[in-house]
């Protein structure tokens, strides 16, 4: 079998199609096998974008007969079962390059450009650290360049691992060897087991659920289409447009829907930003879900702030922070700042101008969308307002939600008022009225007076179950939940599962993992597991996947149903550590009343909250939000019998629309 995949929309897939057919001519008996399985992953994105990766796995090794090579010698004899190669495309001619040396470098007529070398050993270097994180371990990988433009005459003297555009499959597996002879002979168990993982975690998108589906067809003809998007769609491009609104109120959704408008309608490249990797996946899985044609689909890139600032960095010739051999994340805002400074802003010639014709699918947007901007840094704000200006800006504005700082980010701060345009969504459009109301009342009760989500009449219902004190039995809950998602035609993955910091421990190897995800997985169950970073970047196996994420990521997630596992825990461990910035003008106690409303208003029917301790200061606030709730709303229970408790009322099939 023979397979594309593409992961992200790239330039690259008319040189996917052709390696395929080129890999399909050399080896026709691997394309119809059943068990050989070569797969060329387009756009994978690891802090580098990776033009492309093949892995091969091959059931039995395969001899590879001699070549002729551009410099007149023949490849040895050899042998192939297992590898990775990652290829660097180039489609510019021939004209748009220099060679210097043994090295060859695109000309993008501004000085700093790094060889296509250069370019090739940064994509396996990055490559290799995510897998390293991931799996504890690296394996080698290959590395080539192609230039798809370049006739092969034109590259004698250059590194024979740079190709021309006379390669073909059987060239680049060559050109791969002479860079290491690791591609020959047999390959072990571990090697071909590491390159099935690398296929199969790499190319994996979330799958559909459901009620994915049913929230996607709400979500198209819904109150924000009817509106606010188009509203907000005549004033993309003339104004900064800021999205607030608590938590429940569409604002990521908005992002998304809106991308959607001006991607179909101006044929527009909408770039999403988010800090959060696993908001990334799930805000990518929006889109998907919100958009059935491939062309519209291809406008709209979903990427973490972070790897965005390293690869800008890196080919703005920036040097990246670094800490021995690692880059230092921490000090990336400051570094950021600096360059700042430095950027020229000729709109025709700058800095931006440069980014756009180095790496067009990376940089060339029409649009930045910036996904909980109140908690960018100043710095890294100034850097994308360089690089795009600001009426090509859209924000989504979490007002009190902060994670990274504790005072938010001023998107306004010297701009014109005539440039900003502020939306405010108010309605909830997540959560069922009886969790939205619970929110309010929790809010009220802490005492944030400024905090209000308005319940909608058109999502009735939704359930709120506080277990006090005892060990909920993981396997117990998992069972009821599993019925509770059944009746309302949803999936596991359609269930958030938070764990405080107490419930994640450390495993020999130094990664990380929530206990109750353990418990699952030896039960035999698929989890996900965003405790674990080497998890966190990999999209869920399947449908009955349960996800367990720290409250740090819980942010912007919801669940059909969310568990909030020991929210006492996580309130006494903010309070010891609040994350407050030297000169804040805050306190502990505001970081956690902040906190709490962060975490109950993940879910959108169903809300456990369970408590360690019912002597606990949050429990009191609990119970003064459910009195100023309807009777029965709110139902209160102990650990041992929460599972009974969900169990007690099946979740009535929702017809109707929800955000």
């Amino acid at each position: 079998m023979i397979h594309i995949v593409e992961v992200s929309p790239t330039n690259e897939m008319p040189v996917a199609r052709r390696l395929k057919a080129s890999i399909e001519a050399a080896w026709p008996d691997v394309a119809t096998s059943p068990v050989d399985r070569i797969v060329i992953a387009v756009g994978l994105q690891v802090l580098r974008e990776i033009d492309l990766l093949v892995t091969i796995d091959l059931a039995q090794p395969r001899k590879l007969e001699s070549l002729l090579r551009r410099d007149g010698t023949r490849s040895p004899l050899a042998v192939v079962q297992a590898a990775a190669i990652i290829i660097e495309v180039k489609q510019l001619d021939a004209s748009r390059f220099t060679v210097v040396g043994t090295q060859i470098f695109p000309d993008y007529g501004r000085g700093k450009e790094r060889s296509v070398d250069t370019q090739v050993n940064d994509c396996c270097t990055a490559f290799g650290r995510h897998r390293e994180r991931y799996d504890g371990e690296r394996f080698f990988i290959h590395g080539v360049g192609w230039l798809t433009g370049v006739p092969d005459e034109k590259l004698e003297g250059v590194n024979p691992w740079i190709l021309g555009s006379g390669a073909g499959w059987l060239e680049i597996l060559d050109a791969a060897a002479q860079r290491s002879t690791s591609l020959y002979g047999e390959k072990s168990l571990a090697y071909r087991n590491a390159i099935e993982t690398v296929c199969g975690t790499l190319t994996r998108k979330r799958p559909l659920s459901p009620r994915d589906r049913e929230k996607s067809n709400a979500l198209c003809t819904d109150i924000l289409v009817d509106e606010v998007i188009d509203e907000l769609a005549k004033r993309a491009g003339t104004a900064q447009i800021r999205l607030t609104g608590r938590g429940g109120s569409g604002k990521t959704t908005t992002l998304a829907l809106l991308a959607k408008g001006l991607a179909q309608i101006q044929e527009a490249r909408i770039l999403i930003l988010t800090f959060h990797k696993t908001l990334r996946g799930d805000i990518e899985h929006l889109v998907d879900s919100l958009i059935d044609v491939r062309a519209i689909k291809k406008r709209i890139g979903v990427e973490t702030a972070t790897t965005f600032f390293v690869c800008a960095l890196t080919e703005l010739g920036i040097p990246l922070p670094m800490k021995g051999e690692e880059i230092d994340f921490q000090a990336l805002p400051e570094t950021l700042a600096g360059a700042v400074t430095t950027l020229d802003r000729d709109p025709e010639n700058g800095d931006a101008a440069f980014l756009r014709g180095v790496d067009p699918k990376r940089f060339a947007w029409d649009y930045v969308f910036i996904d909980e901007a109140q908690d960018w840094t100043d710095s890294e704000r100034d850097f994308i307002r360089a690089l795009y200006g600001v009426e090509n800006l859209v924000l989504a504005d979490g007002l009190e939600q902060l994670v990274r700082r504790q005072t938010p980010c001023n998107w306004s701060d010297g701009i014109p008022k005539a440039k900003l345009h502020n939306q405010h969504l108010g309605r909830s459009l997540r959560m069922m009225m009886n969790v939205a109301a619970f929110a309010n009342a929790f809010a009220r009760e802490a005492g944030l007076a400024d905090w209000k989500i308005e319940p909608l009449d058109k999502l009735p219902g939704g359930r709120i179950i506080i277990a006090l004190g005892g060990e909920v039995a993981t396997l117990d809950l998992i069972d009821a939940l599993g019925r509770e998602l059944a009746a309302a035609n949803a999936r596991p993955i359609d269930a958030l599962l938070c764990v405080p910091p107490p419930e994640v421990v450390s495993a020999a190897d130094g990664s990380r993992y929530a206990i109750r995800a353990a418990e699952l997985n030896a039960a035999g169950a698929s989890t996900w597991d965003a405790s674990n970073p080497r998890v966190r970047d990999e999209a869920p196996a399947n449908a009955d996947t349960w996800r367990f994420v720290q409250y740090d990521s819980c942010r912007g997630l919801e669940g059909w149903v969310t568990v909030a596992f020991g929210l006492d825990q996580l309130a006494a461990t903010k309070h010891k550590h609040p994350n407050l910035e030297a000169d804040a003008d805050d306190t502990p106690e505001n970081v956690v009343r902040r906190w709490m409303m962060i975490a109950l208003t993940r879910a959108v029917h169903t809300l456990v909250v369970t408590i360690a301790d019912p002597q606990a200061p949050l429990v009191a606030t609990l119970r003064g939000a459910a009195a100023r709730m309807p009777d029965g709303v709110v139902e209160w229970t102990t650990g041992p019998n929460c599972p009974a408790t969900v169990r007690a009322s099946a979740i009535p099939e929702l017809r109707g629309s929800r955000g």
